[in-house]
């Protein structure tokens, strides 16, 4: 949950504390210091609400330099992500691409190319360039590609300044 809503690398969730979520601020987050990220810059990632709602009796009591999720699991995570996939009778693969516990920083960076601004998009996914965040951490369906079909006006019927041609 966590990884999807912050695009966090399964690196750096090894690293996350009960000290790195902020869960009462204005806008709650979850900040990483340089030396937790692969780029060597701190991030700080809004949480959402739902997430701040699950999380918030997680670290209750718990020291708070104490990983979150202690262990060596983030050297195993594409593994015990393939293992829940299979338990939970969802498929590994889909559209030729394996899931791995790195598709779910492109499931976050899709979600947010939806609504967010390519800038926005670009920083929360902490990319150096848009190219890379819409080249390829997004993915269109081809639901979405039909959606965006639709709208297009009917050919012979272009819009110029507000009137149709036809």
């Amino acid at each position: 949950m966590v990884a999807a809503a912050t695009g966090y690398r399964a690196g750096e969730l090894a690293k996350l504390t009960p000290a790195h979520f902020d869960l009462d601020a204005e806008v709650p987050v979850v900040r990483l210091k340089g030396r937790h990220t692969k780029n060597k810059k701190a991030a700080e990632q809004p949480l959402p609400s739902g997430v701040v709602a699950r999380l918030r009796p997680y670290p209750h009591g718990r020291p708070g330099e104490q990983p979150d999720w202690p262990g060596g699991w983030s050297d195993r995570s594409a593994e015990m992500m393939m293992f829940d996939l299979q338990a939970a009778q969802i498929p590994l693969t889909v559209d030729d691409e394996s899931a791995l516990s790195h598709s779910l920083r492109h499931t976050y960076t899709t979600l947010l190319a939806r609504s967010a601004p390519v800038k926005v998009t670009q920083e929360l996914a902490r990319h150096s360039t848009p190219v890379l965040t819409i080249g390829r951490y997004s993915h269109a369906s081809l639901q979405e590609k039909a959606e965006a079909v639709a709208r297009l006006p009917p050919p012979g019927e272009e819009q110029v300044a507000g009137r149709s041609r036809g």
